[in-house]
């Protein structure tokens, strides 16, 4: 059985072309009235040359599909890389950072749990700003009133949390809560995470070039709005429904590709942000006393 988001993906694909479907609809009901019933023979075009721009266009669309499916992996394997990243950062920073003088030891807690939360609250500003939302209300439960006001000036912010995990780790160092060979895997982990936020931030920033996303649209376009008058001299009434189908098929992959061409927008084909950075804070907050 397909599932909830499956079908809620096949639903925002439908929604999205469901215009065009009515229209081709419509187009045959007129070549099946104009070739049948008023005797316009002249509205029938040949379907040759709708054969040869049918595979040319299958094949410019199964190139952009490629191109926007390969964005939506590599954005997929991107956020993989964050989850658990946030899991080493979190393992790393409750095993690391330690102190051996009894007075300290409720501030280095403290400490490790502000470590934690800082990286949930990352991993919610890298979502939102990577949607082009304000990624601030996700810091309430994550971060105090000052650090909030602070950061609302950053213009990226969830570098600027970044930029704080490494002052705090640089403090609990010279402090003497990380020795010298644990500040530095800690660090790593940080331009690793780094990394994998450039990673998300070019796909978002470098789209499929206009021309490609223009003409792809406006080719299927005007190739489905002929295919009633190509086939209503052969399948007579039947057009109705094969010259549908047909333009169902051309209309799905052009939208399917351009959905998935833009991996973080908030929609039923995008990588799912949502569950992924539900699934970072579920995992990080277990492994502190919140």
């Amino acid at each position: 059985m397909p599932s909830v988001r499956e079908k809620r993906a096949w639903v925002s694909v439908l929604n999205n072309m469901i215009g065009e479907i009515v229209l081709v609809f419509f187009l045959s009901v007129l070549a099946v009235i104009l070739y049948d019933n008023l005797n316009y023979k002249w509205v029938s075009i040949s379907t040759l040359p709708l054969q040869i721009f049918g595979i040319a266009l299958s094949i410019f669309l199964a190139f952009l599909n490629n191109t926007a499916y390969d964005r939506w992996w590599e954005a997929r394997g991107l956020w993989g890389a964050i989850t658990n990243l946030s899991r080493t950062f979190t393992r790393q920073s409750l095993t690391f950072v330690k102190t051996d003088r009894e007075q300290e030891k409720t501030e280095c807690e403290q400490f490790k749990n502000d470590l934690v939360c800082r990286q949930i609250a990352y991993a919610y500003a890298l979502r939102d700003a990577l949607r082009d939302n304000d990624p601030t209300p996700c810091l309430m439960s994550y971060a105090t009133e000052p650090e909030i006001e602070a950061l609302k000036k950053e213009p990226n912010l969830p570098i600027a949390l970044l930029q704080k995990q490494g002052e705090a780790l640089s403090k609990a160092h010279s402090r003497g809560w990380l020795t010298e060979l644990s500040y530095m895997n800690l660090d790593n982990t940080l331009s690793e995470i780094t990394n994998a936020q450039g990673g998300c931030e070019r796909i978002k920033n470098t789209p499929i070039p206009a021309p490609y996303r223009v003409f792809s649209h406006n080719l299927v376009f005007f190739f489905c709005c002929a295919i009633p008058f190509g086939l209503v001299a052969t399948t007579e009434a039947k057009t109705l429904f094969v010259a549908t189908a047909t333009a169902l098929g051309f209309f799905t992959l052009e939208r399917v590709g351009r959905m998935l061409a833009d991996p973080f927008l908030a929609h039923a084909n995008s990588v799912n942000l949502d569950k992924i950075v539900e699934t970072i804070e579920t995992n990080l907050t277990a492994r502190i006393n919140l």
